[in-house]
């Protein structure tokens, strides 16, 4: 019998799982139209933006097990976690303090024993190096100890008034180019949005105020040209701008044609909270938006793994204004320099060895979890956009394994 109800799709606008068109034709079509509502999904997610916040006199794999079971289960999904490591800190005392300190700060020793078994998680990390720590051989270090990425923040220069240039320095540029060598991409905390941001949970001025009352007088947009004047100077690097960089879907489509290395991750700005959707002109502009650059956006939460108290996070804890402010009673890491022990390898300052907190609260156990409903805004969003399944798995996990190398 002829249906009266005939049906025609068109993929270009509303695309759907390719087991759905495979229907069509095997089994001479028997099945065509079973199920046809189905979307793309990605194959996995790999988040590649969350921290590490625990103790460093302990295996991190152990710290982070019940944060790798719920990843698994919400999302099949891999992270890049990020370890602080403490260098020489060249030209500044330690402190002065940052927002950073509230994370565990590794040194070279205590880090070789934090990742001992670390590679049968299944997951990826990567290096943490502070602005005023330009050492490639700290980058090389833990490249060794099989690092991925060099993470960057440019928290403690607005805090604490360094300058934006510090990054050109001949020191930072051979940390880049060290990067380029070891085959290492950069995820880095380039500027800070000023306003407020309800809908992700965001403060005002965060970063921003200790600095002006410390005299930085830059601006977001000096931060911005000093990075991308990196970008230049390092073509072979790829470097990922956290949170969009805090620039709108506009300006990064130009700067995204201006400078072929330059990628954004997905982190806080890009949430849809699960009892929400996206007005139909906002979700048409961006579905454009990430198809037009599905190679250089990728899939990052800023989610915190390892603190003590499942869902403490708040999901974004090293960003200071998108979640956890600079409270050193809810980091792990705190300031980590009195009665935590000498670090044994000279020139590498004080080691954080009892865990920056040790048994004060700080530590956390092996059934910690993430911040599921975190995670799952920064899915939904994607999940919304009806993007085709090829721009899908890009985004969701191909583009951060391309630069891995895996």
């Amino acid at each position: 019998m002829g249906s009266q109800m005939p049906y025609g799709r068109n993929e270009g606008m509303y695309p759907h799982g390719a087991d759905v068109l495979e229907r069509d034709s095997s089994d001479g079509g028997f099945s065509r139209g079973w199920a046809m509502h189905c979307k793309p999904i990605p194959q996995r997610y790999f988040d590649v933006h969350t921290h590490f916040c625990g103790r460093t006199d302990r295996p991190v794999a152990g710290q982070i097990r019940g944060c790798g079971e719920d990843a698994a289960e919400l999302m099949n999904a891999r992270a890049m976690l990020i370890l602080q490591l403490r260098g020489k800190k060249r030209g500044a005392g330690w402190p002065p303090a940052s927002v950073m300190d509230n994370f565990p700060y590794y040194g070279l020793e205590s880090m070789r024993a934090g990742l001992e078994g670390f590679e049968r998680t299944g997951q990826l990390w990567a290096v943490h190096l502070d602005c005023r720590s330009p050492e490639p051989e700290l980058l090389r270090a833990a490249a060794g100890m099989g690092a991925k990425c060099l993470k960057l923040h440019n928290a403690p220069a607005i805090e604490n008034n360094i300058p934006p240039d510090v990054w050109l320095s001949r020191d930072w540029q051979d940390v880049f180019r060290a990067a380029a060598e070891l085959g290492m991409f950069v995820l880095f905390h380039v500027t800070q949005r000023l306003s407020a941001s309800a809908y992700t949970g965001g403060g005002r001025n965060s970063y921003w105020e200790k600095g002006w009352a410390n005299g930085t007088a830059y601006t977001n947009e000096d931060l911005l040209q000093a990075f991308l004047s990196c970008c230049r100077a390092n073509p072979d690097v790829a470097f990922i701008g956290a949170h969009q960089l805090h620039l709108g879907w506009e300006r990064l489509d130009g700067l995204f044609a201006a400078y072929p290395n330059l990628c954004a991750d997905t982190s806080i700005g890009c949430q849809l909270r699960l009892c929400d959707s996206f007005y139909p002109h906002d979700r048409e502009y961006l579905r454009l938006v990430f198809q037009k650059w599905a190679d250089r956006i990728l899939f990052g939460t800023d989610s915190v793994w390892g603190r003590s108290g499942a869902g403490a996070s708040g999901g974004a804890g090293a960003e200071a204004g998108d979640g956890v402010e600079t409270d050193a009673g809810a980091g792990a890491g705190a300031d980590a320099e009195a009665g935590n022990g000498a670090d044994a390898e000279a020139g590498n300052g004080v080691e954080a060895s009892a865990g920056a907190g040790a048994d004060a609260g700080a530590g956390v156990g092996a059934g910690v979890g993430l911040d599921k409903e975190h995670c799952l805004r920064h899915m939904r969003f994607i999940s919304e956009l009806d993007l085709p399944e090829d721009a899908l798995r890009k985004i969701c996990h191909e583009n951060a394994e391309r630069l891995c190398r895996i």
